[in-house]
């Protein structure tokens, strides 16, 4: 692990993993929590058989409005 010092207990570890993988704890959230580098969190992920959160971003009005304008120009 990157930083000794914030090693949490085996079953803390669990459950942040798990919070991460649920989507209720930001990859930044975790590693400070754990001191684990990205790479690392994606090896104990693996461990657990847990999969990254998926991230779903809803488009803004703005982002729909150039989408809207790039395929017009486009015809």
């Amino acid at each position: 692990m990157s930083n000794e010092s914030q090693e949490p207990h085996p079953s803390q570890l669990d459950l942040l993993l798990a919070q991460y993988a649920g989507g209720t704890m930001t990859s930044r959230e975790l590693s400070c929590a754990t001191g684990l580098a990205f790479g690392e969190i994606l090896v104990e992920l693996g461990k657990r058989n847990l999969a990254l959160p998926r991230v779903s971003a809803e488009r803004t009005p703005a982002q729909d409005s150039l989408l809207e304008r790039a395929l017009r120009d486009g015809e």
